[in-house]
């Protein structure tokens, strides 16, 4: 698969650079800037996930009342039923 950029085992232990690759994922940093300037706003780059962490706990707490709700509403319909059965 790479057979145009092995590298020789290294001697000793130390690890060879490896000339000619790109930088993977790993090497670019973990926050980022908005923009050049000495007072530059930086932004973790895990704020989006919080918003959206955040945003899941809101559809969450919505859902959980609207299953109250419904089921409220099921059981007054249930009881209304069995009065207007029993006559």
């Amino acid at each position: 698969m790479y057979h145009g950029h092995a590298v020789p085992p290294a001697v000793g232990g130390v690890p060879t650079a490896v000339s000619g690759l790109q930088p993977g994922p790993a090497t670019q940093p973990l926050l980022q800037s908005d923009d050049g300037g000495a007072h530059a706003t930086v932004k973790p780059v895990g704020a989006e996930f919080d918003s959206m962490m955040v945003n899941l706990r809101d559809v969450y707490r919505d859902v959980i009342q609207v299953s109250l709700v419904s089921k409220g509403t099921s059981a007054v319909s249930s009881s209304l039923n069995k009065l207007l059965s029993a006559g």
